[in-house]
């Protein structure tokens, strides 16, 4: 939440289609029952924010979670739906 220099993480357990911001979802993976208390874990405590880079923003700091939970085994990019769904996630993020 916020902008260059302050974002901050928002957790929030809401329905993100009910925002008036909310533009599309796309399925990137499965996580296990057993899984989803370590990936709640992650995405409060280790997921980073990085306020030191001027062009770093949120679709980064979703793209660089979903990253650190493949690499923390949490969610696999075995998954059917990872390559397809940060593809189509990657369309909506502007030029690269």
């Amino acid at each position: 939440m916020g902008q260059h220099p302050t974002f901050r993480k928002n957790v929030t357990r809401a329905v993100p289609e009910r925002s008036r911001r909310f533009i599309k979802k796309y399925l990137v993976a499965e996580i296990d029952r057993q899984d989803v208390k370590d990936v709640i874990e992650f995405m409060e405590e280790r997921a980073e924010i990085h306020n030191e880079i001027v062009e770093w923003n949120c679709q980064d700091y979703c793209l660089e979670a979903l990253e650190g939970l493949r690499e923390n085994f949490l969610i696999s990019d075995d998954d059917e739906n990872y390559e397809d769904g940060i593809g189509k996630t990657k369309e909506y993020y502007g030029p690269g």
